[in-house]
């Protein structure tokens, strides 16, 4: 019986725990799996808990000391843990990984903890006794769960051959050493191949839910399938409304489509808009380069700026919240992705994304792999901060979805050629806001709008005047 069976036979699995089975069988969730299992006691203690081994993937557990709680938790080689992963606070609830929802704006059921996070409230204690000031990202305390479940996955799937066992332990090291880097874990699934709104995608989601500050997804539309959602990159407005921006476009080419937006991290994209639009955007950026030079130059005694100081002077303004914002952008993509595939029944959706926010489509459609087709209509990548060269395997996400990808370019735009080179450390290709995607894809079509976008905010204003359906 396993977690994936349904509501029902979960709840007669339940009824028939430990007080029916035989005493050294007993069910419950699995940590390792995370699914509904029975157990084998394979070894009493005297003075600590028993080692059970589950039936589903052969891992070893021990009963979570939550109070009341039958589910079971991780024993490892190097951990023990005390709680299961819902009362650890690695996933919001067992259930909630196979639950589905009727619509996107209902997303946070998927990610509501049904239970106590004992593990936190352990951490508080202790800290408030020592009087200490701590803060533990929740990505590394998700980071046992997302080794956990690709470790497990990784044998179920490939079984004991040489190469299965090499990934096992990749995922084992995973749990060991609290990887957590998002675009990784993007790789893992799509390698495996893993179903998007299953248990895998369901437990790196849970690990990043709470991770990305303000994710949300509201409808601001009623009206027909595909919906339309968009999803920003930087954000100037600070007395509208995120979605306001877009309105005159979709007015225009959409009026009668149900209408979305994707909110995250909207802060720090406040702070990277704040430094594209004051005094005009591409100006700005220039502007406080060549003060920065000229004050680098002056403190080194020298008339001339060396190359070096260039160099440095524009890595520091593309660090911090851009560079955060590109690591949050994947994880947000991952959560997305296992939004859309969690929606039953199936819909689709034509996805818009300016900036950054085009950024979390590609890792989004990434994740999705052979399940967008039958979610994603059409794709619009606006102003994207992402290569255009092979390197973002354009064809893999041009065969993935179900209709046209769409590339809005221009050259004029100098916010997005410093911040995103800089960025990426001045490797790998240019961005894709900036010049046409090189591949060959029959679905794929640039758009050169350098004569509607003189700076990176005019991508958003002015769409609806240069929008192709």
């Amino acid at each position: 019986m396993t977690g994936s069976n349904g509501a029902s036979s979960r709840t007669q699995g339940e009824a028939a725990g430990c007080s029916t089975a035989a005493p050294d069988i007993r069910s419950g969730y699995c940590s390792w799996c995370f699914e509904w299992s029975d157990f084998e006691r394979v070894r009493r203690r005297r003075l600590h808990r028993d080692r059970y081994r589950c039936t589903l993937c052969g891992h070893l557990t021990s009963v979570c000391i939550a109070p009341g709680c039958s589910d079971m938790a991780r024993v490892g080689k190097r951990r023990n843990d005390d709680f299961c992963s819902a009362h650890a606070g690695e996933i919001a609830s067992f259930a909630g990984l196979v639950r589905r929802i009727p619509d996107p704006s209902e997303y946070d059921i998927l990610y509501q903890s049904e239970v106590l996070n004992y593990r936190r409230l352990c951490r508080i204690a202790a800290v408030s006794v020592s009087g200490a000031v701590a803060i533990a990202p929740i990505a590394f305390l998700a980071a046992p769960s997302i080794g956990a479940v690709v470790s497990t996955t990784i044998t179920r799937i490939a079984g004991r051959s040489a190469v299965a066992q090499g990934l096992t332990r990749m995922g084992v090291a995973m749990l060991e050493a609290g990887e957590t880097a998002a675009a990784a874990n993007v790789a893992v699934m799509t390698t495996l191949g893993a179903a998007t709104g299953g248990i895998l995608s369901g437990v790196i989601a849970n690990a990043y839910f709470g991770d990305v500050e303000g994710f949300a997804i509201r409808r601001f539309h009623d009206g027909i399938d595909p919906g339309i959602m968009v999803i920003n990159g930087f954000l100037t407005q600070d007395r509208r409304r995120p979605e306001d921006v877009w309105r005159p476009m979709l007015e225009r080419h959409y009026p009668d489509n149900a209408w979305y937006i994707v909110e995250w991290e909207s802060k720090r994209l406040k702070d990277l808009g704040r430094l594209t639009v004051a005094s005009g955007g591409n100006e700005v950026v220039r502007a406080a380069l060549v003060r920065s030079l000229r004050r680098a130059a002056v403190r080194s005694g020298r008339s001339r700026i060396h190359p070096l100081h260039t160099l440095f002077t524009i890595m520091g303004l593309a660090t911090n919240s851009w560079h955060v914002a590109m690591v949050k952008s994947a994880q947000t993509g991952v959560i997305l992705a296992d939004v859309l595939a969690r929606i039953d029944p199936p819909r689709p959706f034509t996805l818009i994304g300016h900036s950054l926010g085009a950024r979390v489509i590609i890792h989004a459609l990434k994740a999705l792999g052979e399940n967008a087709s039958r979610i994603v209509r059409d794709v619009h990548l606006v102003g994207a901060a992402a290569g255009a060269g092979p390197d973002e395997d354009y064809r893999r996400i041009c065969d993935s979805i179900g209709g046209t990808l769409h590339n809005y370019h221009s050259s004029r735009d100098l916010v997005l050629q410093v911040l995103y080179s800089a960025g990426q450390f001045f490797l790998g290709s240019p961005s894709a806001g900036c010049r046409p995607i090189e591949s060959a894809c029959a679905n794929l079509l640039n758009h050169d709008v350098s004569d509607f976008v003189l700076r990176h905010g005019d991508f958003k204003r002015k769409a609806a005047d240069f929008w192709v359906r």
